[in-house]
């Protein structure tokens, strides 16, 4: 059995603002993340980005270590060695000191966390249908009444058995099966039936579909 080599290990240490340590710290903990494997695995793609912008001015550089926070606290990474060279070299090339990048960086990193725990702990955050997605799983009397003169029109249509038809129809959306089972084609067909008359001719249930979807 082959065994592959583990990626070597290099802990640095960066001094960051405080807040921005802690709320990370928070972040990760909710979600029960382990800090330095998150860090190896998203960090060399904020890298990239770094990479792609302009070099920094002299001044621009001296302003940003200027300005830092007075509240700095340590934090140790154990980063993967290759990803400490490539940021080394990326901070220095664009004169932006490593510790404000990685301050700035687990800042950002903070934000798109929280917003993942948010989705995690109330998963309707972002959804405006209260019924969703169980509106789907509800079905009325009268929709099961309509429901089964459609399939024997649909089984009509395909030249299916009742069974057939309704399997067929099953593997599409309630929405998309409304609008199947509400078609010209069909609807026609159902007065056909209770006529006695047996005029179709083949379709797929797709083609129903199509001339729909096209109104929109």
């Amino acid at each position: 059995m082959v065994k592959h080599k583990e990626s070597t290990k290099t802990k640095i240490t960066v001094r960051l603002d405080k807040e921005v340590v802690t709320e990370f710290n928070s972040a990760i903990t909710r979600l029960g993340l382990r800090r330095d494997t998150y860090l190896n695995r998203v960090l060399p793609a904020e890298v990239f980005y770094l990479n792609d912008l302009p070099v920094n001015s002299e001044d621009g550089e001296r302003l940003l270590y200027e300005s830092r926070s007075n509240d700095l606290v340590k934090l140790g990474i154990s980063l993967d060695t290759s990803f400490v060279k490539r940021v080394n070299t990326a901070c220095d090339t664009k004169r932006i000191p490593r510790d404000v990048f990685f301050e700035e960086c687990i800042r950002f990193l903070t934000r798109s966390l929280h917003s993942a725990v948010d989705a995690i702990e109330n998963p309707r955050i972002h959804s405006f249908d209260e019924g969703a997605p169980y509106r789907e799983l509800i079905w009325t009397d009268e929709e099961v009444e309509q429901w089964n003169i459609g399939v024997t029109a649909l089984a009509r249509l395909k030249g299916f058995t009742f069974d057939e038809a309704r399997s067929a129809l099953l593997k599409y959306s309630k929405v998309d099966r409304e609008k199947i089972l509400s078609s010209e084609n069909v609807k026609k067909l159902e007065k056909e039936i209770r006529a006695g008359s047996d005029k179709a001719q083949p379709v797929s249930l797709d083609d129903l579909l199509t001339p729909l979807r096209n109104r929109k």
